[in-house]
């Protein structure tokens, strides 16, 4: 660690302010910026790192002037950004957030390590809670707010606990390629999809991943592209809802107003999430717990009060016409096709908006994404999209949303309605909204996509 202190270009951000917080946690000096701070967005995550005793300032370069510690930057940050240019000016040392999760992770013991293209944070959170749950006072490092911590720990961002160094369970990313610089003790790999690379180059990195655990590793082997890494493994257990041969073998049951339920060992079990996914993320955490010497069942006892993270399928209200509003992470094909078969059984029409989190991502999965959005919407359900999230820097913007609009509109019938403007998107659900809709709000990247859900369900709160 450096004694000097750290700075986070970009502290804002889920994975930035999650390692913030734990160095703060551990009486390390911390600094940061933000562009969205500067732009008076991401109101609550400044408070509460302004609260934890972090000194934040603009992202113009003012905050390096006096520094002489380390710089942390995330994948996306880019040399013409002022924090950077300066610190390079200053000759600073710079390493990728990447970087210093691995060295927190591997000061501890036991290295639990969650990978997967899909179900990466709710998996890390139920791992992580269960663990809480059994004692073990585990370290967490996740990418998304833990609802049960936000609970216990309201003054937290939510997003990691600093724990014993027995223990450390981290969301391990693929998107970038660092996943490689991880030495877990348990691996997880739930599933592996098309994201932010092909499945070509996927498969190698999840192998070596898998191969490097020396605990043991979960696979979720109802992925295709997962089960062929069970050979790579020092010890691997199974999960799955279709082969009775698995190690974990979980049978899905029934989805109702309040979650879903499951049996395994022929004991009924209830998660307070929704969706066939999470029956599968309770799998493989269940799975890894086995590996910490927790009995399945009990591990599956502890996940009945599990209350989820915070965007993936977060209901935000329904108001007085029953008009139900959603916010969800979902962003890659199999993220938005697991929360449009969520909601299948709906029976008033879903108003899916989605805002794809980037141009290269959009681009590599445009055919993937009309199937995945148009292939679960049925003949009333409407699809709205904004532009493309754009997070600043360099990009080739050669797609839009709108190209994928008309394409579900042409092969699938939906009504598809563009909006270069977001703002204008809270006047047309004024107007169409009606009874018994469910809108649900897709997207990554973007904090301030939760504001935005919550200033939709206020204006149709507002209308009545």
């Amino acid at each position: 660690m450096d004694n000097k202190g750290y700075f986070f270009c970009g502290i804002g951000g889920s994975g930035m302010s999650a390692l913030a917080e734990y160095l703060i946690k551990s009486n390390v000096t911390v600094y940061g910026s933000d562009r969205s701070f500067d732009n008076a967005g991401n109101v609550i995550i400044k408070e509460k790192l302004s609260n934890l005793g972090i000194k934040l300032f603009p992202q113009d370069g003012s905050g390096i002037t006096d520094f002489n510690g380390t710089l942390v930057i995330s994948s996306a940050i880019e040399n013409s950004i002022p924090d950077v240019a300066k610190a390079i000016e200053k000759g600073l040392n710079i390493i990728k957030r990447s970087d210093l999760l691995a060295e927190i992770f591997h000061t501890h013991r036991v290295k639990i390590a969650i990978g997967g293209t899909s179900g990466k944070t709710t998996v890390t959170a139920m791992v992580g809670h269960i663990m809480r749950k059994a004692g073990l006072e585990p370290t967490i490092i996740n990418g998304g707010n833990m609802l049960n911590l936000l609970k216990d720990n309201p003054e937290l961002i939510g997003n990691s606990l600093k724990g014993n160094k027995n223990f450390c369970v981290i969301e391990a990313d693929e998107s970038d390629g660092s996943i490689e610089k991880y030495l877990p003790s348990i691996s997880v790999i739930n599933n592996i999809s098309l994201d932010h690379k092909p499945i070509s180059e996927l498969h190698p990195l999840f192998q070596h991943f898998a191969g490097k655990a020396d605990i043991g590793t979960v696979l979720n082997i109802d992925c295709t592209e997962t089960s062929l890494l069970k050979e790579h493994c020092h010890k691997a257990v199974t999960v799955s809802l279709k082969d009775r041969k698995a190690d974990i073998y979980l049978q899905k049951r029934q989805q109702d107003t309040y979650g879903i339920s499951y049996s395994l060992e022929q004991q009924e079990f209830k998660l307070q999430t929704y969706g066939e996914h999470n029956v599968y993320n309770a799998g493989v955490a269940i799975a890894t717990a086995s590996l910490l010497d927790i009995p399945p069942l009990k591990a599956a006892e502890y996940l009945s009060d599990f209350a989820g993270t915070e965007r993936r399928f977060q209901i935000i209200g329904t108001n007085n016409k029953n008009i139900t509003v959603i916010d969800d992470f979902a962003h890659n094909p199999e993220k938005i096709s697991a929360t449009l078969t969520t909601l299948a059984g709906h029976e008033g029409r879903i108003v899916a908006l989605y805002q794809p989190h980037g141009f290269a991502p959009t681009r590599l999965a445009k055919n993937e994404l009309i199937t995945a959005l148009g292939g679960n919407l049925r003949k009333d359900d409407i699809l709205i999209m904004p532009e493309i999230f754009f997070a600043g820097g360099t990009a080739t913007k050669d797609i839009s949303s709108n190209d994928i609009l008309e394409e579900v509109s042409r092969v699938y019938g939906n009504d598809c309605y563009f909006f270069e403007n977001r703002s204008d998107i809270i006047s047309f659900l004024s107007k169409h909204a009606i009874p018994n809709d469910t809108i649900i709000i897709m997207g990554a990247r973007d904090n301030s996509l939760s504001d935005f859900a919550n200033e939709i369900y206020k204006s149709l709160s507002c209308k009545g």
